[in-house]
């Protein structure tokens, strides 16, 4: 029981900090498609969570901001369109483990 105590406490106390916005060793903002709500697990549609991120990242006005697609997960989407104009002169898109970043 204290174990979970312990756990509960520490998950409470880290949360914060996953909304705090990512930023790669450039200082450039990270949009997670698993921080917009894509489950990943290859039955939800993820099509709204990817657009949300797109529209973030596209308009963020500092540096060169990168929308993340973790490996390691299925997505499934209907036909999506990744269009500007973005605020960024342009807008990278990566697939690839998060600990790349940090």
């Amino acid at each position: 029981m204290k174990c979970l105590l312990v756990i509960f406490l520490v998950f409470v106390v880290s949360s914060p900090c996953l909304s705090i916005p990512i930023r790669n060793k450039g200082g450039h903002r990270i949009f997670n498609v698993l921080n917009y709500g894509a489950s990943g697990n290859g039955q939800t549609d993820d099509t709204h969570a990817f657009m949300e991120a797109w529209y973030e990242a596209c308009g963020e006005s500092k540096g060169t901001p990168t929308l993340l697609i973790p490996i390691g997960k299925t997505f499934k989407l209907q036909p999506v369109s990744f269009e500007g104009p973005c605020k960024s002169h342009s807008v990278h898109v990566k697939v690839s483990e998060l600990g790349l970043f940090i």
